[in-house]
């Protein structure tokens, strides 16, 4: 019986894993079929084809199987994974690509225990943090995981993680330091300032506007006069005119507007608002603000490189739903969630941290 869906012309599990490796591109119907056929055959060859990905050193593949782990590896899995993380023959960086992996599966290798097998502990973490940033630089999406990831340090990693990317001097690092100026205690607060100002000059086009953003809304003293400090001294050193707006939008600019849509109130008082952007090839960006009227800003996630069809598509799928939708300005879409961000700071309800990351556009 044929499927519902359009099947590859090709399906094998070395098709596949080729096709994972090389494409950028793959969309979701066929990356779930995919799935469902490694996972048919996981335990008859299909896992260990996916754990040789990491022996080797590309590192598109390391990300493919990666992909794949995340998606498929379960409990049962750990003991083959452990094995592969003990084996001095695979590289450093893809026992370093399996840290998230084995963290959530509790496995003591993670974290900390994971650096016992590394080969050249020092080597390889430099270049995990190169990657690192790489992965920040590319997209909205990249900040959003690895923030995650920060958020869930012990407090001495995560200040040392800050002071890392500010001793980088690299101006991509400041992609990663200003959402965290929001919704965090004001000792993390006060050493991101301190990263961002290390930042100097190369990322002030960013830290000054985020700075003035910063002073204008925070409500601790001790942090809007720590800002102000940082402020005086970066914008001495900067080219007249970089600080002029507290609020960059500078991405959004250089995108074509493409649809705002706002969903009608349910009967709890909630309401959805998206905004999109048409990249430069054609494909959309856009970010989804959860609306709650007792709450505010509930939910926010971001959406990149996706199909202007599959935008029609989640727009009728919400009205399947019940979130039936209309078009709104832009600017109607982002007075909404101005309006939203006000309650959040009236019932003191902390912002998802996702926000600070879409809050540009």
């Amino acid at each position: 019986m044929p499927r519902g869906r359009k099947r590859p012309p090709q399906d094998s599990v070395d098709s596949i894993l080729l096709a994972i490796s090389r494409r950028d591109n793959i969309d979701p119907d066929t990356l779930s079929h995919y799935f469902d056929r490694l996972d048919e055959e996981w335990t008859d060859g299909a896992r260990d084809k996916v754990l040789h990905l990491l022996r080797t050193h590309d590192a598109a593949a390391h990300a493919a199987a990666i992909l794949i782990l995340s998606e498929l590896a379960t409990e049962f899995d750990l003991e083959e994974l452990e094995d592969l993380v003990a084996d001095p023959t695979v590289s450093d960086m893809a026992k370093l690509t399996l840290a998230p992996i084995l963290k959530e599966m509790d496995s003591e290798m993670a974290d900390d225990g994971l650096i016992e097998y590394l080969n050249d502990p020092e080597a390889a973490m430099q270049q995990m943090q190169m990657r690192l940033l790489e992965m920040i630089g590319q997209s909205e999406m990249g900040v959003e995981s690895i923030l995650e990831d920060i958020l869930s340090m012990p407090l001495e990693r995560r200040l040392g993680f800050i002071n890392w990317l500010g001793n980088s001097h690299d101006p991509r690092a400041a992609n990663l330091l200003i959402p965290l100026l929001e919704n965090q205690t004001s000792k993390i607060v006060i050493a991101v300032i301190d990263a961002l100002e290390q930042l100097g000059e190369i990322a002030s086009d960013q830290t000054i506007p985020a700075l003035n953003y910063l002073i204008a809304h925070t409500a601790n003293r001790q942090v809007k006069q720590y800002a102000r400090t940082a402020l005086g001294r970066l914008t001495m050193q900067s080219a007249p005119g970089t600080g002029d707006s507290t609020e960059k939008r500078t991405q959004p600019q250089q995108l074509q507007f493409h649809e705002a849509r706002v969903s009608h109130l349910d009967g709890v008082g909630s309401q959805m608002i998206m905004l999109s952007w048409r990249r430069p090839d054609g494909l959309l960006k856009g970010v989804n603000v959860l609306y709650q009227d007792q709450w505010g800003i509930k939910d926010c996630y971001g959406t990149d490189e996706m199909d202007p069809d599959r935008w029609m598509e989640l727009v009728s799928d919400m009205n399947d739903q019940g979130f039936g939708s209309f078009r709104v300005p832009l600017e109607f879409g982002r007075a909404l969630i101005a309006e939203a961000r006000a309650v959040n700071k009236r019932t003191r309800r902390k912002l998802p941290i996702a926000y600070a990351i879409w809050r540009p556009f």
